[in-house]
């Protein structure tokens, strides 16, 4: 019995001295970073990954969870799929914002290297981040993956970058 007490205390010392993720990121939301990159938002609009979960639905695909993966933005996997989850938005590409977003809302200026360190992923060009994370075999409609090609359709810049 006293092995069980202090197997117990122990744990319970190790759960409130346990190092918090206080400053892990958050999803804020698509709409939000339309607040400063309104070219980059208009033209996820009007991106098919704008469109990622109707698609889903049309398909009658929502309870794959291999599709549900890459149709959303933040969805942890278990439970219904929130209205603010739904496509393929500004997050699931360059991570959850709150971070780099407080970081570019207190600073006229900030160099990209803080605000990766805050959390922002900037997907390079050679189409790995796309290829690592949805458009690959594990995916149920998998067709093969030109990343110039579909650049294309979802090309996106910066309205005025501040970071430097």
């Amino acid at each position: 019995m006293k092995k069980l007490v202090w197997f117990v205390a122990t744990l319970a010392m190790l759960v409130v001295l346990a190092p918090r993720h206080a400053d892990a990121a958050d999803y804020v939301g698509s709409k939000k970073c339309k607040m400063c990159h309104k070219n980059a938002f208009t033209a996820w609009e009007g991106s098919k990954h704008a469109q990622a979960f109707a698609t889903m639905e049309k398909e009658g695909a929502t309870g794959k969870p291999e599709c549900v993966k890459c149709h959303t933005t933040g969805y942890a996997g278990s439970g219904a799929v929130t209205e603010d989850q739904k496509n393929v938005g500004c997050e699931r590409c360059h991570g959850p914002g709150s971070g780099y977003m407080k970081l570019m809302m207190k600073k006229a200026t900030y160099t990209t290297e803080a605000a990766q360190a805050a959390g922002l992923i900037l997907p390079g060009k050679d189409g790995k981040f796309c290829t690592d994370n949805c458009h690959n075999s594990q995916s149920p409609n998998f067709k093969p993956f030109n990343f110039e090609e579909r650049w294309g359709q979802i090309k996106h810049e910066l309205d005025k970058p501040r970071a430097h």
